[in-house]
Order: structure tokens, then C-alpha cells, then sequence
């Protein structure tokens, strides 16, 4: 078995750009909203591998009820609990 992964496998995140020039990272506008919204994404959670692309496209997998899941598939890097803690009353109106 190889060790690590081909550099094909990672899309890395875009770099932030500077001066008022040029346009905002898309990327860094998803990165926001989620931090200011206080939501959980698979995409982070997982640590997936292609976070870049999907997040420059402004699209993302959210996560329901916090960032744990019940499923504890072995592939995934998604923090898992028999009992996870409960959800947020508010995530709804986010």
C-alpha cells in the first residue's frame, strides 16, 4: 500500500487574495457564514479532501443537530457518539 496520497486526490483550499482589486475568495465567504452561523459541515468534520472545490463553488454538506453523528461508518472521520450531546433550539432559525 502507498504512502500518503497522490497529489491529484487533495483540491487545495484557493489562497486568500489581497487588495481591493480583486474579488473575494468564494471559498473564504462559505468559510465565514458557517463560523458566523455556528453550523458544522461534513465537509470539515470528515476532513474532506476536496473542501476546496466544493467551498469555491459555494456548496457544502451541512450537518444536522451538531457535529456528531450515530453511524460510526469505519471510511469517515465524522466524530461519532452512542449519545451525543443535544442539539442546539436554535439551529432551525440559522
Amino acid at each position: 500500500m502507498p504512502l500518503g496520497r497522490s497529489s491529484w486526490f487533495r483540491v487545495p483550499a484557493p489562497k486568500t487574495q489581497t487588495g481591493k482589486d480583486q474579488p473575494k475568495s468564494r471559498y473564504n465567504e462559505v468559510a465565514n457564514s458557517l463560523k458566523n452561523l455556528n453550523l458544522h459541515t461534513v465537509c470539515e468534520e470528515a476532513q474532506c479532501t476536496n473542501i476546496g472545490e466544493c467551498w469555491n463553488g459555494r456548496t457544502g454538506t451541512i450537518m444536522l443537530l451538531g457535529n456528531t453523528c450515530m453511524r460510526w461508518c469505519m471510511f469517515c472521520a465524522v466524530d461519532t457518539d452512542l449519545l451525543p450531546p443535544p442539539p442546539d433550539p436554535f439551529e432551525l432559525f440559522k
